[in-house]
């Protein structure tokens, strides 16, 4: 298998090379060779039809390439006989890999055509390997993504066959699992979208962009068909399919001048609407219906329509009809005969939850001219999302599908908003299935909207009589989690409603002050809703002073206090919020504000001794609170703080946050701050005050910024955009003072002869910073390995915890904050204990590759993508669900590893989750510990077996 290994990195470093005569060249002779590997690799005995169909195939392409000598068994004497070599499918893939980008040549089929249709035959017999299911996903991205490859007519029905066989292999149907995100399946999704990414309609002479949605259309329902009887679980579809789907299908349907695409999409769901002949099936076609009324509200633009969501010129027919079968679904009057009595309850969940993702998917449909109080529809509509949320199966997405409809319906509701409001009450304060963050989507989305609609008077009394229960229930004393969940929910009632006289909110914090304080100082959850109240308070009365400023004068101690004293970042930010709202205060408010500000970054700074002694998130919403504070308009608030001896301090804070710089948010807080500065130097009242602050701390911003170009977090684009944006500013404000302040650093070099440059634009300079960046973080890793050139890791056993500490630091080098979460290594065949030294020995033999980061592709990065890049929420880790940026892009590359890597920085710095290590197996908790100051960091990873 080496000649064919050879052959194909040949092709890659020949392309990587651009020559691009040479290397059309290579790729012809390449196929030439493959035609006589018949010759090394004889054939096994026996008939194929599949060999033999693919011989025909493989004959249409021959004769279409153009100036192809017409050689033995039909033009491709090694594709009958490859067929019956499964073995021979990677270094087939490697090669048709390597070839793919040589597919500009208008000799395409001569070029990739041979093996693009052995790689097709090949893949008939793969069902369950997964490395073979890898190496075909790639070369399908390839394929995908190569213009002449798909514009070849018969290339472009083996590749769209291999698209459809691919995604069928991987589906829901088969044993893997279902991972719509850097999975098996996720990469099918990613190789389908790149097709549509550069498919233009007007110049699809071809109608390749047609065909290929046609063939996605009809394949697409058997091959995500969940199998029935599946002891995986329900709501599948709902958790991770359907809203894939909907990417994908948006991605096809929102290409300009597609207009056919929403009605093929329409067309397919009507056909699956009249196969629901099993509980399976209708939950798929429902599933379905929901990612088609996604796709078709997210390309209105492209189908020039309204997108606003507020009316919306054409009702799609086979959408409403999905909707009617979900009434009937939550009504119980029309469902398929279950064969099992008992598994009523698992089989009816998944169709509910799928009936109110219809629903929420419809929300552009849903308005007060489509469902007029006298329609049926309308009573159908209300009927069947009461009924689902009151379901014993009730689930997040039912209390959504409610909060649509009487959002979108409340002045049609409101004559008979009494019954309306009884049944939410119910379904907010009743015994039901309904969780706590579900009861508070209910209250603000749905019961706000209602009681809206309705005269102060009647507001006032529906309030009391929501509100005295919770008031009873959970009064303002020692808080138990029961207690802060209704604490929550009756600040997201009072904040829900618009009253007719916009003081009736200031009057309502009022009457529950006592809740208010005690929510400040209990933690977060309950802060963040009580200043959630508080700022839709002050926003709906900033243009009555006399008001406001009241409850101003009364808030911000409060505020302050948990900011200090129990460090809350919720109230931090409400801190900034208020300033915002009140644009720095005017005469009465803005020393007020000053006051509270000084205070607060006083108290927070005098505790540290270094940045990473603060959270990042209170870190956070303090430089937060100093960018909203000296924005041009606070005219007032900004001169009191820039004459502050703690401005200085919490600059210089910012700076040295930026030389070891790990957050993307928080460094461009930090920029931002630092950025504020120009903007008050032209000021008669500030001038005096700005420039003694740059003599003190701009030596050290220069340098920060110098380190900042090398930490992994200077390769994130918004970081990059906010350091441009900083420097021209600095620049056009100090001039020659800049110069000289950065002319001792090396970007310097980099950086002044643009700096220096009138016309240069934030763009560009972003653009450059990001190279620079790239090239100051290679020769710093450069320097690292002593001069020698960069070498790709090697895969090694214990690749985790050795590539981790390559790139990582599993040493604590970063901080107090960077600590041990494990006190010793357990081997896996002995019972003997680890000691510090063994654990330095282990860790020294593991660092045997070049550096640098991990190579796409393989299990490292993956694993790293798969667990780092997303979302850290208190609920959980949600997964980057986007478009993968490559490249190429749709498939995971470098820019995703990048992000992912970041994220994982961040997380060995500030963990979001600790589990505690101990001194062995089934060792008592109370015996563990999350830190034994020792400095290592321990990440673990696990394997779970696939389906035989």
């Amino acid at each position: 298998m080496s000649i064919y290994m050879s052959i194909g990195i040949y092709l890659g470093e020949d392309f990587g090379a651009e020559k691009s005569n040479r290397g059309v060249a290579t790729g012809v002779a390449a196929n030439d060779w493959w035609r006589d590997v018949h010759r090394w690799c004889p054939p096994s005995t026996g008939g194929s039809r599949a060999g033999a169909h693919g011989a025909g195939r493989a004959a249409d392409v021959s004769a279409a390439a153009a100036h192809a000598d017409p050689p033995p068994n039909n033009g491709l004497v090694g594709v009958p006989q490859a067929s019956h070599r499964p073995e021979l499918l990677s270094p087939v893939a490697l090669l048709l890999e390597a070839a793919l980008p040589l597919a500009t040549h208008p000799d395409t089929a001569r070029i990739v055509g041979p093996l693009l249709m052995t790689l097709h035959d090949l893949s008939l017999q793969i069902t369950g390997d997964e490395e073979a299911l890898g190496a075909l996903l790639a070369v399908l991205g390839g394929a995908f993504a190569t213009p002449n490859v798909a514009l070849e007519p018969p290339l472009r029905a083996a590749t769209l066959d291999l698209g459809m066989r691919l995604m069928m292999a991987t589906g829901p149907q088969s044993s893997f699992e279902v991972d719509v995100e850097g999975g098996l399946l996720g990469r099918c999704f990613d190789a389908w979208e790149s097709l549509a990414s550069w498919v233009d309609v007007k110049t699809d002479r071809n109608c390749c962009g047609f065909q290929a949605f046609e063939k996605l259309l009809q394949g697409m329902p058997q091959a995500l068909q969940l199998p029935e009887h599946d002891g995986r679980g329900r709501g599948t579809w709902n958790a991770q399919l359907r809203p894939r789907t909907a990417q994908l299908l948006t991605v096809w349907c929102a290409v300009p001048e597609a207009w056919s695409r929403p009605g093929q999409a329409e067309q397919c769901l009507g056909e699956l609407l009249k196969k629901r002949t099993t509980f399976v099936s209708l939950e798929f076609a429902l599933s379905f219906a929901a990612a088609v009324a996604e796709a078709l509200a997210a390309s209105m633009d492209g189908v020039g329509l309204a997108a606003n969501h507020e009316r919306i010129a054409f009702t799609p027919a086979s959408l409403m009809e999905a909707l009617e079968v979900g009434y009937k679904v939550a009504s119980f009057w029309e469902l398929p005969q279950m064969q099992d009595a008992t598994a009523s309850s698992a089989l009816l969940q998944p169709l509910e939850a799928a009936v109110a993702e219809l629903i929420v998917s419809m929300d552009p449909w849903i308005d007060v001219q489509r469902y007029r109080p006298e329609s049926n529809s309308f009573e159908m509509l209300v009927t069947c999302v009461f009924q689902l949320c009151r379901s014993p199966h009730a689930t997040p997405a039912a209390a959504e599908a409610l909060s649509v409809v009487v959002s979108n319906l409340a002045p049609n509701l409101a004559p008979m908003a009494e019954g309306c409001f009884g049944k939410l009450k119910e379904l907010i304060l009743g015994d039901n299935q309904l969780s706590s963050t579900s009861r508070e989507q209910v209250a603000k989305a749905a019961l706000g909207p209602l009681l809206s609609e309705l005269s102060e008077t009647v507001q006032v009394r529906a309030l009391h009589s929501i509100l005295e229960p919770l008031r009873v229930h959970a009064p303002p004393c020692e808080p138990t989690p029961q207690r802060i969940s209704c604490w929550r929910l009756l600040f997201a009632i009072l904040a829900a409603p618009t009253p007719e006289r916009p003081e009736a909110s200031l009057e309502w914090l009022s009457e529950h002050w006592a809740w208010f304080e005690v929510s400040l100082m209990t933690g977060d959850s309950a802060c963040e809703a009580a200043t959630t109240f508080l700022e839709t308070a002050l926003t709906r009365t900033r243009g009555m002073p006399a008001c406001a400023s009241a409850l101003l004068s009364r808030a911000l101690p409060a505020l302050a206090n948990a900011a200090i004293l129990k460090g809350s970042s919720p109230a931090l930010q409400a801190v900034a919020q208020l300033a915002r709202i009140f644009k720095g205060g005017d005469e009465h408010t803005a020393p007020m504000l000053a006051l509270h500000v000084l205070q607060i970054a006083e108290q927070l700074l005098g505790k540290l001794s270094k940045t990473q002694d603060l959270p990042p998130d209170l870190f956070a919403a303090l430089l937060e609170l100093f960018v909203v504070s000296l924005a041009p308009r606070a005219v007032r608030l900004a001169p009191a703080l820039l004459g502050a001896a703690v401005t200085q301090a919490a600059l210089e804070q910012a700076a040295q946050l930026l030389e070891e710089a790990v957050n993307p948010k928080l460094s461009c807080w930090a920029l931002l701050f630092i950025g504020r500065l120009p903007l008050w130097l032209p000021k008669e009242e500030t001038q005096q005050s700005v420039r003694r602050l740059l003599e003190q701390t701009l030596p050290k911003i220069c340098l920060a910024f110098q380190r900042l170009l090398a930490q992994p977090v200077a390769k994130d684009t918004e970081v990059m955009s906010t350091l441009a944006e900083v420097l021209i500013s600095l620049r056009k404000a100090l001039g020659l003072d800049f110069d000289r302040s950065l002319q001792p650093f090396p970007v310097a070099v980099e950086l002044l002869p643009m700096l220096q440059d009138p016309l240069l634009t934030e763009e560009v300079l972003a653009a450059s910073l990001l190279d620079l960046a790239e090239q100051l973080q290679a020769e710093e890793l450069r320097g690292l390995m002593g001069a020698q050139k960069l070498q790709r890791p090697r895969p090694i056993d214990c690749f985790l915890v050795a590539q981790t500490a390559c790139f990582c630091g599993t040493r604590a080098t970063v901080g107090p904050a960077l600590r041990s979460r494990g006190l010793a290594l357990e081997a896996a065949n002995t019972t003997t204990a680890k000691g510090d030294a063994d654990i330095q020995d282990f860790y020294a033999k593991l660092l045997t590759g070049g550096g640098g980061e991990p190579v796409k592709g393989t299990v490292l990065s993956e694993l790293i993508v798969k667990f780092f890049h997303g979302e850290f929420l208190p609920e959980g880790f949600r997964r980057y669900s986007g478009q993968w940026k490559g490249p190429p892009p749709g498939t995971i590359g470098r820019k995703d590893i990048e992000v992912a890597l970041m994220g994982l920085q961040e997380q060995m710095a500030k963990p979001h989750r600790v589990t505690k290590g101990g001194v062995g197996y089934g060792v008592d908790e109370t015996q563990k510990v999350e830190d034994d100051g020792k400095g290592w960091i321990w990440l673990a990873a696990e394997m779970t077996l696939g389906r035989d």
